[in-house]
């Protein structure tokens, strides 16, 4: 499965940067999904990512400079900043989404719809088991 994984991820990633977002890596998405609508601190965005927070301040610092997140006071504790999409990293979340369901509509397209279906009630179980609280995501 990992295999499959890294070609559809190689192939949102080559397509989102046909449509204009040439600077991105993998990890770019995870981050940005990570986030979540409420934006995060450095080190929560870390604890998310399973990552130190130094390793997500550098992550951030590259979506930051590539216009994909923006720095703002945090509401809740002065000494800290809370990252948060962007405009523009908010229409990549919509341009990866709608990538992603062309690639899933490929993949029907080879394995058949109901065999599609399956996969992806399967995938679903596999998370629900995991205990994430959300619904199957992206690619990244």
């Amino acid at each position: 499965m990992s295999a499959a994984t890294q070609m559809a991820v190689r192939g949102l990633n080559a397509t989102l940067a046909e449509r204009g977002y040439p600077d991105l890596r993998p990890a770019d998405g995870y981050a940005l999904l990570a986030l979540g609508e409420g934006g995060a601190t450095a080190s929560q965005l870390g604890a998310r990512l399973g990552i130190t927070k130094q390793a997500a301040a550098k992550i951030a610092a590259r979506l930051e400079e590539a216009g994909y997140l923006v720095r703002a006071d945090h509401p809740h504790d002065g000494r800290a900043r809370l990252l948060q999409r962007s405009p523009r990293g908010e229409a990549l979340l919509q341009d990866a989404a709608e990538v992603q369901r062309h690639i899933e509509r490929d993949w029907a397209r080879t394995i058949g719809a109901a065999h599609m279906a399956d996969l992806r009630v399967a995938l679903e179980a596999v998370l629900e088991s995991s205990g994430e609280d959300r619904p199957l995501a992206g690619l990244w």
